[in-house]
């Protein structure tokens, strides 16, 4: 849903709780936004045809999308204070 987008980065619900309580009311507004209030109809079918990813899927994407930003200096989000280790192992 798109009013929860801006604030994932921010929020990320960890709990089972706080995702089954966001999912519900992003199903709620999928009724709401196709004015679709039947028992019989498939709320998974309207949220694929609005288009809206589950709330997993579009934070995985938001941190993804923000980790490549900052790997290819993209944002203004800096990775030097990571360090990368190299593990080099022989077989000698």
């Amino acid at each position: 849903m798109v009013i929860t987008d801006n604030y994932k980065m921010i929020f990320t619900p960890y709990t089972a709780k706080d995702i089954q309580q966001l999912e519900r009311v992003q199903r709620r507004a999928a009724r709401f936004v196709k004015k679709d209030y039947r028992h019989t109809t498939s709320v998974t079918g309207l949220l694929d045809e609005l288009g809206w990813l589950p709330l997993f899927e579009r934070c995985k994407h938001s941190r993804l999308t923000v980790f490549y930003k900052a790997f290819n200096n993209h944002s203004a989000i800096s990775l030097d204070h990571l360090s990368v280790s190299s593990r080099h192992s022989s077989l000698q």
